[in-house]
């Protein structure tokens, strides 16, 4: 069966765990099955600088020179074109933190043609590409939002003056380009292929997005939408768990009853008096600054964006599980 091979540039840097590297990951893009093929690590000694080389391509081999083989101009702080690797050790090759720019792509034709099989694969890559990034940040820790690929920081200069007179001086820090700092969580092997399986399959239920989604509001700092976002998140998995607890309730019985108890708090309550337990910090972790920054305006804390995101994952994994 004939195959086919092709690079994917990302939009942000993947942080993957050293585990990652060199692994091919099964996937499907536009119903194509294919397979997401990671650079592999290029270090002949342990005395040797890691390096990113390209992956373990079947049809992409031979005669190709990787340093002039992209012209798309990405500027970034790496010797090699598939990313770049920051805080490996001199002793031990598993240790490391390894920010991924390309991807490898194969897919093969067994059904329709090759030719068919490329064209429904880059129709749908790019959300396919989206539907992995979505999937990375339900299942793991890790940021791949706010990292933009690349990213260059030119500083500002500023003047100066001695108090005393004398000539103006300039004031200049040295530029240079972004990198994912290597203490943020990195994807590990088995949540980058459980993404993968997942990507461009199935989309995450809503509670999981509002996770996701209060997660990138705390990257970003902004502590009182991420909040708001987790307590969303809870007020339909409290739904969804309530109305499993009421059972064979007639449908107007049970509108009624979640109209009585329909603030965060009073669905909290309700579910308890059915029977239910909810975490410890459900008042005071997640109700309570919601409420604050709902009806106060109240400025919200990082300590407090997580005690929320907290709360209210453990919520949500016993409404929704994940596949």
């Amino acid at each position: 069966m004939q195959s086919a091979e092709l690079i994917h540039t990302c939009d942000v840097l993947l942080p993957v765990a050293v585990e990652c590297l060199g692994r091919t990951f099964e996937t499907q893009i536009g119903g194509v099955d294919a397979q997401l093929l990671m650079p592999s690590l290029d270090r002949p000694t342990l005395e040797d600088s890691p390096v990113l080389g390209p992956p373990h391509f079947e049809v992409l081999v031979g005669d190709v020179d990787w340093t002039t083989f992209f012209d798309d101009g990405l500027d970034v702080t790496t010797k090699s074109p598939w990313g770049s690797m920051h805080s490996w050790n001199v002793r031990d090759p598993t240790i490391g933190s390894p920010d991924v720019q390309r991807l490898g792509v194969r897919f093969a034709a067994e059904v329709m043609g090759l030719e068919d099989a490329y064209e429904r694969v880059v129709e749908h890559l790019e959300p396919w590409w989206e539907s992995l990034r979505e999937w990375i940040e339900v299942l793991t820790a890790a940021d791949v939002t706010t990292q933009n690929l690349g990213r260059t920081f030119a500083p500002e200069t500023a003047w100066t003056r001695p108090v005393d007179g004398g000539p103006r001086r300039t004031i200049r820090l040295h530029g240079g380009t972004y990198f994912v700092p290597a203490d943020k969580e990195r994807i590990p092997f088995a949540g980058l292929a459980r993404a993968a399986s997942l990507a461009g399959v199935v989309e995450p239920d809503l509670e999981w997005r509002l996770i996701r989604e209060a997660r990138q509001r705390r990257w970003q700092g902004q502590y009182r939408a991420s909040v708001l976002d987790a307590g969303s998140a809870v007020e339909l998995a409290l739904t969804k768990l309530i109305v499993g607890q009421l059972g064979n309730v007639a449908a107007p019985a049970q509108s009624a009853l979640l109209d009585k108890y329909r603030t965060l708090g009073g669905r909290g309550e309700l579910f308890r008096r059915l029977g239910g337990e909810l975490p410890e910090g459900f008042g005071p972790g997640l109700v309570q600054p919601r409420n604050a920054a709902t009806h106060e305006g109240a400025r919200l804390s990082l300590q407090q964006a997580e005690e929320a995101e907290h709360v209210a994952t453990t919520i949500v994994e016993r409404s929704t599980p994940l596949p």
